[in-house]
C-alpha cells in the first residue's frame, strides 16, 4: 500500500480510513508509513484529534502521538536510517537532538 491510498479520492470518511488502517496493520506497515497515514487523516479532518482517532482505531493515544512524531522527523534525519527499522526510543532521541541542534538549512 502506498501513500496514494491516503488521498482524498480514496479516503473520504472514517469508515474508509478505518478499513485502510486495518490493512496497514495487517500488512505490518512500518512506523513511518503509519505516522504519515495518521498525519494525513488529521490534516484532512477525518478526525479532529489524536484522541478521537485513537478511540476509533483501537490504538493508544501515546502510540499515535509517537508514530506521528516519527513521521514528522526531517527527511534528512530519516534518510540516515533508511536501511534500519526505527524504534520509538530512537525517535525520542532523534526528536531531542533535532530540538537541541535544529534542522539543517
Amino acid at each position: 500500500m502506498d501513500d496514494k491510498e491516503f488521498s482524498p479520492s480514496v479516503i473520504s470518511n472514517r469508515r474508509t480510513a478505518i478499513a485502510v488502517h486495518n490493512r496497514l496493520c495487517d500488512a505490518k506497515a512500518p512506523m513511518l508509513k503509519l505516522g504519515r497515514f495518521y498525519c494525513s487523516m488529521l490534516d484532512r479532518g477525518i478526525w479532529d484529534s489524536q484522541k478521537a482517532m485513537s478511540n476509533d482505531l483501537g490504538v493508544s493515544t501515546s502510540t499515535i502521538s509517537r508514530t506521528i512524531a516519527a513521521a514528522r522527523l526531517p527527511h534528512e534525519v530519516l534518510s540516515l536510517f533508511s536501511d534500519r527499522t526505527l524504534a520509538f526510543r530512537n525517535v525520542s532521541s532523534l526528536n531531542f537532538l533535532v530540538q537541541q541542534f535544529g534542522e539543517a538549512e
